[in-house]
Formats: structure tokens, C-alpha cells, sequence
């Protein structure tokens, strides 16, 4: 490896390859900045790294520059905000002052653009690896999520449990995982690999498993709306990708137990 190469880092995420170039420094202070971080992102992202690929789709720049601060409550002058990064188009200028965790919502502004332009998007949804196909399971905060893998796990390989990355690839749609840390970290095994999308549900808890297909797709649309996490200048773009998606008639409810032995059994 060249001291050049030892400046990169290539990261496969969504389908899409991003630079990330940590620029040179002299200064002892700058050195040790970007030794700490350069450390972070490989440890943080190590599933996602890959080698140098002829070309990349997106680009970010990392130099050692004083953080420009702007009042945020100009009355009561108490309130700050710290320049996080500047966004010139082809590339993203950003800092060595930020750590993994702020990198990795940096990575999903990254990723956000390039899927408004890529037929993508990212959904709140937990999800698990069956039959060599990815299920989703959607709902609000507290709806069951994770508590749906927990009662998975033993049959099927969990593969997210919080957003997932969901892109229109010829006529299927494949999904990938975010760069976002996964709170069950033990349980879900990072992995820049795709698989094809196989069916959204729906989830409820109940006292009893079972599964309803749904037949109408008005209520679809809204319900996938509600898991859409994109910004808003880009859902009317995005909506015509879900639109998409919604035609596929892949949606079920899964009503389940809290503790269910037999909700592997049904969903094979």
C-alpha cells in the first residue's frame, strides 16, 4: 500500500461506492486528529470497506479547519451550532473534529442523495434474512420491532433491526443495510451485501400469531409513507419509487405473540 492509498477509504454502501479522503497534515495536533479518526471509521465501518474501485459515486473530504460557529437564538444569545459540513455538490467538505457516530449520519446525508437519484430509499423497519429473501416488519415506535427477531432469531438470520436501505434494481428491489449502528449489535452482523426484497409486514401484538394478506393498496401507501425516512424536498421523487414498490402486492399484517415459539414456524 502507497502512503496515497493509506489517505483513502472506500466504503460499499447501499450498492454505492463513497471516497472518503482523510487530507494530509504537518501539525502534530492535526496528526493526531486524523490518526483518531481514521481509526474510528475503519473499526466503526470495517464491514462496509472495500478496495479501490475505478470510479466512485460520491465523495468525502475530511480536512483540519476551525469550526465555524453560528448563533442559533440571537436574542437571548445562548444558543450555538457548529458547522457540521458544507455540501458542494460533487463532494462533501467536512472535519476532523467529528467522531464515528456523527460520521455515520454523515454517510446517511451521502446516501440519501444518491438514492433520490437511484430509485432508493430508507425505511423504518426491522428485518430478517428467509428463504434467501429479506421480510420487512414495519410499524411505529414500539409496535414490536425488535421483539419480532428476538422470536426469529432462532430460524432466521436477523439483518436489521431499526432502517434499512430499499433500491429499485431492474424489476425487483433489493435491500441493503445502513450505516447506522444497530443497537443489537450481537444479534445483527453488518454486511455490505443485498438481497432481494421478499415481503413487508405489517406487525401487531396479539394474543394469538397469525397472517392476513391485504388485498387493497390505498392504506399501503399511506402506512409505507409513514416509514419513509427521507428528507422533505425528496419524498415527491422518492413516492414514485414507493409507488413502485406498492404495486408488487407483497403486504401481509403479522399479528403476534410476545414470546412466540411458532412464529418461524409461519412464516416459512
Amino acid at each position: 500500500m502507497t502512503k496515497s492509498d493509506q489517505e483513502y477509504y472506500y466504503l460499499t454502501i447501499g450498492g454505492f461506492i463513497i471516497e472518503i479522503f482523510f487530507c494530509p497534515q504537518k501539525e502534530e495536533v492535526c496528526l493526531s486528529q486524523r490518526k483518531r479518526l481514521m481509526s474510528e471509521v475503519k473499526q466503526e465501518f470495517l464491514p462496509f470497506l472495500t478496495k479501490k474501485p475505478k470510479t466512485a459515486d460520491a465523495r468525502i473530504e475530511f480536512h483540519f479547519r476551525i469550526p465555524i460557529v453560528f448563533p442559533f437564538d440571537k436574542k437571548k444569545n445562548r444558543l450555538f451550532f457548529i458547522t457540521y459540513f458544507i455540501d458542494e455538490g460533487d463532494k462533501i467538505l467536512t472535519y476532523y473534529y467529528l467522531n464515528a457516530f456523527q460520521f455515520s449520519y454523515l454517510l446517511l446525508y451521502v446516501l440519501h442523495k444518491l438514492l433520490v437519484r437511484h430509485q432508493g430509499f430508507v425505511l423504518h423497519a426491522s428485518a430478517c434474512l428467509i428463504n434467501d429473501r429479506i421480510d420487512l416488519f414495519m410499524g411505529p415506535s414500539g409496535a414490536g420491532k425488535t421483539t419480532v427477531l428476538n422470536n426469529l432469531k432462532k430460524y432466521y438470520r436477523p439483518f436489521a433491526d431499526d432502517t434499512v436501505i430499499v433500491r429499485k434494481k431492474g424489476s425487483d428491489f433489493r435491500v441493503y443495510q445502513t450505516p447506522l449502528n444497530e443497537s443489537n449489535r450481537k444479534m445483527i452482523k453488518a454486511s455490505s451485501k443485498s438481497y432481494r426484497l421478499g415481503r413487508i409486514f405489517f406487525i401487531h401484538k396479539a394474543r394469538s400469531d397469525r397472517i392476513d394478506k391485504i388485498a387493497e393498496t390505498e392504506s399501503v401507501i399511506a402506512r409505507l409513507s409513514n416509514q419513509l425516512r427521507s428528507r422533505k424536498q425528496d419524498k415527491s421523487q422518492q413516492f414514485k419509487t414507493l409507488l413502485q414498490l406498492v404495486n408488487k402486492k407483497i403486504f401481509f399484517e403479522l399479528y403476534f405473540k410476545k414470546v412466540s415459539a411458532d412464529l418461524g414456524q409461519l412464516l416459512v
